[in-house]
C-alpha cells in the first residue's frame, strides 16, 4: 500500500468525527431557506451540495477538486481567488497562521462551491483600526456628528457623502493614509453566486468604523447559500449583509461580536440596504438559527426591509446594545421564535411599516424594557422544523455555535508506515510539501506535527 494511501486513510479515521464541538440539536446539514426554491409550502426543494461535500475529511471526491490552503504569512488574496474560481473546494488549514487580505475576494457567479476550515481557520483583513486611527477620529469629535441623511458633504476626492459622520470620518481617514484602500478591507464579497456552503471559518475584520466600506462576508444577487459554523468579528461595515435580491439563504450556528478595535457604526447584519428596493420584494427570504449575537453588537441582529426571515433559537448576549437587535422595516415579515435575549439586552425589537411579524416562545431575561417583542398578523414558513425550548439556548447555542467543528485536525498521534521510510513532509492530504514546510512528518514509522 502506498504511504500517501496509508497517510490519507489514518487521516480519514481519526478526523471522520463531525459531530465533534456540536450540540445535540444541529442538523449537520443544510436546511431552512437554503433549501427552498419558492415560500408555497411543498414546492420542489434545492438541494445545497456545495462543491459536494460539507465536512472535513473531504471523502468521496475527486482530489483533483480540492484545494487546501495554509498560510504563507503574506497577502493571500490572489491565491485564494484562484482558488475559490478554480477548485470546487477550498479548505483553509490554519495550522500554519492567519489568513491575510488586502482586500476582500470577489466571489463572481460561482456555483458548487464548499469554503471549509480546519484548526482554527482565520481569515483576516490587513488594515484595522489602530490607537492613533482612533486618536485621529476622537480629535475630530466624528462621534457626535450626525449620522442622518443630507447632513454631509463633499470629500477631497470629489465624492459627496449624505451623512456627516461618515463624511468627516472619511475625510480624516483619506488625510491619514492618502486614498480609500482600507473601505475594501473585508474577506468575500460574493456576487450572483449559488449553491455555496461556507463552514467553520472564522472571519476577523478591522474593527467598525463609518466609512461605508465592505463587510467580512458581502452577498449580493446570490441564492441557496448555507453559512455554518462562522465566527464574525470586527466587521468594517458589517458582519456579514445579505443584500440586492439574494435569496433562499441559512445563518446557522454562528458568531458575530466586536472587539475593542470597534470604533463606531457596529451593525453587524443587514439584509436589504435601501427602504425603497422594489427589487428586493419577494426576495431576501433567509434562516437565521442557532446563531449568537454577542460582546459589542450594538445593531442589526438583523435588521430586514422587505425579506421573509425566520429567526429561530438564536441566543442574544449583546448587553448595553444602542438599537433594537431585532428591526422590521418596510415591507418585511419575520417569525421570531425561541429566542433568548439575555439580562442586560436592553432593545430587543421594533417595527416600522413590516408586513407582519410574529413572535413566540422567546424569553427575556429583562422584562419592562424598551422595544418589546410583538405580534402583527400571521406568518408561517415554507418548510418543516422543530425548534427546541428558548431556555436551552444559553447553553446549547452558548457553547456550540462559531468555528467548533472538525475537532483538532491535526491531533493524530501515530501512523502505521513502514520504518524504511524516510524522513519527509506530508500535508493533511497526503501530498509530500518537503522537509522545510509544515504538515506531517514521517520518519522510521513514526509522526509527528511540525510548523515552518
Amino acid at each position: 500500500m502506498k504511504l500517501r494511501n496509508i497517510i490519507m486513510s489514518v487521516l480519514c479515521a481519526a478526523l471522520c468525527t463531525p459531530s465533534y464541538g456540536q450540540s445535540a440539536h444541529d442538523r449537520n446539514e443544510p436546511f431552512g431557506m437554503a433549501l427552498c426554491t419558492s415560500l408555497e409550502p411543498g414546492s420542489e426543494p434545492f438541494d445545497v451540495t456545495g462543491g459536494g461535500v460539507k465536512d472535513w475529511p473531504c471523502t468521496g471526491i475527486d482530489a483533483s477538486r480540492v484545494k487546501i490552503l495554509q498560510s504563507s504569512g503574506k497577502d493571500m488574496r490572489a491565491e485564494i481567488l484562484d482558488a475559490v474560481t478554480r477548485y470546487s473546494v477550498v479548505v483553509f488549514d490554519g495550522a500554519a497562521g492567519d489568513f491575510i487580505l488586502s482586500k476582500a475576494v470577489p466571489m463572481n457567479r460561482l456555483s458548487g462551491k464548499t469554503l471549509l476550515g480546519i484548526n482554527g481557520a482565520r481569515l483576516c483583513t490587513q488594515w484595522y483600526v489602530t490607537d492613533a486611527v482612533r486618536k485621529r477620529l476622537d480629535d475630530a469629535g466624528v462621534l457626535s456628528m450626525s449620522g442622518v441623511a443630507g447632513t454631509g458633504g463633499y470629500l477631497s476626492n470629489g465624492v459627496y457623502v449624505s451623512e456627516e459622520q461618515e463624511q468627516h470620518t472619511r475625510q480624516e481617514l483619506i488625510d491619514m493614509f492618502g486614498n480609500e484602500n482600507h473601505r475594501q478591507a473585508g474577506v468575500f464579497q460574493m456576487s450572483k453566486c449559488s449553491n455555496i456552503i461556507v463552514r467553520n471559518l472564522k472571519f476577523v475584520g478591522p474593527g467598525s468604523v463609518d466609512v461605508g466600506g465592505t463587510d467580512l462576508l458581502q452577498m449580493t444577487g446570490s441564492r441557496n447559500i448555507w453559512v455554518d459554523h462562522c465566527e464574525f468579528t470586527d466587521g468594517l461595515d458589517g458582519n456579514f449583509d445579505i443584500t440586492m435580491q439574494s435569496d433562499f439563504v441559512t445563518v446557522s450556528w454562528c458568531t458575530f461580536s466586536y472587539t475593542e478595535r470597534a470604533y463606531s457604526h457596529s451593525f453587524t447584519n443587514l439584509v436589504c440596504s435601501a427602504e425603497e428596493s422594489p427589487d428586493d420584494e419577494g426576495k431576501l427570504n433567509i434562516t437565521f438559527a442557532n446563531n449568537v449575537w454577542g460582546a459589542g453588537c450594538s445593531a442589526r441582529m438583523p435588521m430586514v426591509r422587505y425579506g421573509t426571515l425566520h429567526i429561530v433559537n438564536n441566543y442574544y448576549n449583546c448587553q448595553g446594545n444602542s438599537s433594537p437587535c431585532i428591526h422590521a422595516r418596510n415591507k418585511s415579515t419575520l417569525l421570531i421564535e425561541g429566542n433568548y435575549f439575555a439580562k442586560g439586552v436592553s432593545k430587543c425589537f421594533s417595527a416600522s411599516n413590516a408586513t407582519a411579524y410574529v413572535s413566540r416562545e422567546n424569553i427575556v431575561e429583562s422584562p419592562g424594557t424598551n422595544y418589546r417583542l410583538a405580534t402583527k398578523g400571521e406568518v408561517a414558513m415554507p418548510y418543516d422544523y422543530t425548534p427546541f425550548d428558548a431556555s436551552l439556548v444559553p447553553e446549547e447555542v452558548g457553547t456550540h455555535a462559531g468555528a467548533t467543528l472538525f475537532g483538532n485536525a491535526t491531533a493524530i498521534t501515530s501512523i502505521p508506515v513502514s520504518g524504511r521510510v524516510t524522513s519527509r513532509a506530508f500535508n493533511l492530504a497526503g501530498q509530500p510539501v518537503g522537509d522545510y514546510a509544515s504538515g506531517i512528518t514521517v520518519s522510521n514509522g513514526r509522526k509527528t506535527m511540525k510548523g515552518k
